[in-house]
């Protein structure tokens, strides 16, 4: 066996004992019509279709992002969601069965969210596995007059065992930072083939993560977001949906402190500066 496949078979292995413990929530469609902060009923409706896995369905992501919006004080907007996400499904495997389709053709949608699988970038045989499936959703996207926009991943949890050459050699998963320039490098690619935005959220992680007060965003497994990843991922698409400054945004996600949350908006607003 040689060491590349070697490697591919221990990576397979480790996503799998992941999907294992998380839970696999599969096409489903739902307005937040649980939102903290009602919005007003003149507000402008913006329908949002979210696709990927679990780094979209982990504590509903789609919804916090309307409850953002909506607790907006100055300029709240409502936010309406459907959702196409299965556990450790790439987006080329989302295009290969009905449902998703489904749900995508059943109401016209202004954006299109398309969030690939965490390693599709990191492995170069999968990366056109990647390019396909975007090719595919963003051509359905503007057929229907909807605009898609790239959802960028992160890198695994500095000092976590993904960096770790005895597990995984042949990797080249060497630090953080290098990851994250991977990451980059091919979503920025793929992103400009489709003429599709991207939302940078690898990159505000990587800037806000070190910074003195900054909460952890990390779920044990380290590499899946907690709630407090979450909202901040939240609150950057509120900006990038919308164009809107986060000052009057009241929405805090459960389990979140005041200081935390201060932290989250200035991060999410500014990045690292």
């Amino acid at each position: 066996m040689t060491g590349k496949s070697s490697f591919l078979n221990m990576v397979i292995a480790a996503i799998g004992l992941i999907v294992m413990v998380i839970c696999c929530i599969k096409y489903f469609a739902r307005q937040p019509e649980h939102v903290k902060d009602p919005t007003p009923p003149n507000a402008p409706t913006i329908w949002v279709f979210f696709l990927g896995n679990s780094y979209t369905f982990f504590h509903d992501l789609p919804h916090m992002i309307a409850a953002v919006a909506a607790s907006d004080t100055q300029n709240p907007v409502n936010i309406q969601t459907v959702m196409a996400a299965e556990g450790n499904h790439t987006l080329d495997e989302l295009w290969n069965e009905t449902e998703p389709r489904t749900l995508y053709l059943s109401h016209h949608f202004d954006w299109m969210v398309l969030q690939e699988h965490s390693m599709q970038t990191l492995i170069p045989e999968w990366i056109p596995v990647m390019q396909r499936g975007m090719i595919n959703w963003s051509n359905l996207a503007r057929k229907s007059g909807t605009q898609p926009i790239v959802y960028e991943t992160w890198s695994r949890k500095p000092g976590s065992d993904w960096y770790d050459p005895a597990k995984y050699p042949n990797s080249g998963m060497i630090n953080p930072e290098q990851m994250q320039m991977q990451i980059d490098r091919v979503t920025n690619a793929v992103a400009a083939q489709i003429k599709a935005p991207v939302v940078p959220v690898g990159d505000y992680w990587a800037a806000c993560r070190p910074l003195k007060g900054a909460p952890e965003i990390y779920a044990p497994d380290a590499t899946h977001p907690n709630v407090v990843g979450t909202y901040l991922i939240a609150l950057l698409f509120y900006r990038y949906l919308t164009g809107h400054s986060l000052e009057h945004v009241t929405y805090v996600a459960s389990g979140i402190g005041t200081e935390s949350a201060r932290f989250l908006k200035k991060c999410a607003s500014y990045g690292g500066k």
